[in-house]
């Protein structure tokens, strides 16, 4: 399984990765903080493919309010979910001013644009239990494919889990909105 789990963890840092763009074109890197900042729009000159991703999955996960940081960090968390903070690590880190200040603290930053968080109160309950509950790691999908000898079981496991993981965070955001 650890091969299995390596693999993933090269893919996704492939997809954060490329494509690769020019330093003059991508900007110097104190305009990373900005990039980091900008909508969940996508932006082909500037965003990696797994941003890209994120950004056109979000749509999905607004409901259960999330950034598209915290869908990348999701789609990331696939390989294996140890994943999920080392990408948040990653995604909101990129001044001189972050590497001081502990992640926690920048997951609560106001965004300069709207004013309002990444992750309140709410947000924050909702992506844990959408993060434990969703589709279990590549490891276990492959052993359930392995046990049973039919893929349908494995895509059934990440379908049924992950569709329970967003109702789950639905109810749990919901909730939360209602007492925060």
């Amino acid at each position: 399984m650890g091969v299995i789990i390596l693999v993933g963890s090269i893919v996704v840092w492939v997809l954060n990765y490329f494509p690769l763009r020019d330093k003059q074109a991508a900007g110097n890197p104190s305009d990373r903080t900005e990039m980091a900042v900008d909508d969940s729009k996508i932006d082909t000159s500037k965003d990696s493919y797994l941003q890209m991703l994120g950004k056109a999955i979000n749509p999905m996960m607004e409901p259960i309010g999330f950034h598209w940081r915290a869908t990348v960090a999701a789609i990331a968390g696939v390989p294996a979910k140890e994943i999920v903070v080392s990408t948040l690590g990653v995604l909101y880190t990129g001044n001189e001013e972050a590497e001081e200040q502990t992640l926690s603290a920048r997951l609560k930053e106001p965004d300069p644009r709207t004013g309002k968080p990444d992750f309140t109160t709410a947000s924050a309950l909702a992506f844990m239990v959408f993060i434990l509950l969703y589709c279990p790691c590549i490891a276990t999908v492959t052993a359930v494919v392995k046990e049973t000898g039919n893929p349908r079981y494995g895509l059934f496991s990440v379908l049924y889990n992950t569709a329970v993981a967003w109702l789950f965070a639905f109810a749990t955001y919901h909730i939360a909105l209602m007492f925060v």
